[in-house]
């Protein structure tokens, strides 16, 4: 008995964390794999392109956009120009790009917005193939959506985004926590057992909502706001959804900690509406969708 409670709570463990394994992969690799545009094909191009866009800049400063657009054939580029526009303009500006010491390195700069504003951009190549004129879109669908983007930015505190991230991952200990409790609370037929493995899967759940509420709605908000100038940037608002995911993530979890109130309280938004195994099977429902919610790239917009 005791060996298959052994094997119960070893394999509750290591799906907890291969869930929180799994979620950090990704939201890493999101981090560290950039954007870029490529284009290298000697045998079916005479040109090729690559462009690594940098999606923010500090409000004040111009920002600088650099392509390499590589020859491999008996091609002369002309112009290489940036056609750029706010979301809410209808026609797009244009700049002409540089070429850098006669190299395949091509620069322009787009000027700098107040913080929270985005320019939206696309390079045009114009080039002689021969005798043949021809002009190469980056991206290939351009002016078509979705373009390149910069983000104009204020400077928030380093130490309080330090504080934001390590209380987020605080919150995400807690909810991979209650997920292995609500697990060993389900696999386990002793009753005493049981209610203590509810308990703390419960109490896990409270305190990693506590840490999420107040990293999300209080040190996010202030943050949003002096990098953005805004503090809700979500819909019906703003085009950004990470407010959103954010807000319906702690609505979830509010809601599954109140209708999971105390049995015999005086209050009756308090008191308990759905069974233990309930509150354990919709525990493990809500973490599987906070980690796909998750997994959307942070400060993720429609354009």
């Amino acid at each position: 008995m005791e060996d298959g409670d052994s094997y119960r709570k070893g394999a509750a463990f290591f799906l907890a964390l291969f869930l929180g394994g799994l979620a950090l992969f990704f939201i890493f690799y999101s981090v560290i794999t950039p954007d870029m545009y490529k284009m290298i094909n000697p045998l079916a191009m005479p040109l090729g392109y690559i462009f690594v866009p940098d999606d923010d800049e500090f409000e004040g400063r111009a920002h600088l956009v650099i392509i390499a657009v590589p020859r491999f054939g008996p091609v002369t580029v002309g112009t290489v120009t940036l056609h750029y526009k706010t979301k809410n303009e209808a026609t797009f500006r244009t700049v002409a790009m540089q070429n850098i010491v006669n190299g395949s390195n091509w620069a322009g700069e787009l000027p700098t917005l107040k913080k929270g504003n985005r320019w939206f951009y696309y390079i045009e190549i114009s080039y002689l193939d021969g005798s043949v004129q021809k002009n190469l879109r980056i991206p290939a669908w351009a002016p078509g959506k979705p373009l390149a983007y910069v983000t104009f930015e204020g400077k928030p505190s380093k130490a309080l985004l330090l504080c934001h991230i390590v209380i987020i991952l605080g919150s995400a200990f807690f909810l991979l926590h209650g997920f292995y409790f609500a697990i060993a609370y389900l696999q386990n037929r002793d009753r005493e057992a049981a209610d203590k493995y509810f308990k703390k899967s419960y109490n896990s759940v409270l305190w990693g909502w506590i840490l999420f509420t107040f990293s999300a709605l209080i040190l996010g908000y202030y943050i949003a706001w002096v990098t953005f100038g805004v503090g809700w940037s979500g819909l019906p608002i703003g085009d950004d959804i990470t407010d959103n995911k954010s807000l319906l993530t702690i609505i979830f979890w509010a809601v599954l900690l109140l209708v999971k109130g105390k049995a015999k309280s005086r209050f009756f938004f308090l008191q308990s509406r759905i069974s233990e195994k309930a509150f354990c099977i919709w525990l493990i429902i809500g973490i599987i969708l906070t980690t796909m919610v998750y997994l959307i790239p942070h400060s993720f917009f429609l354009q």
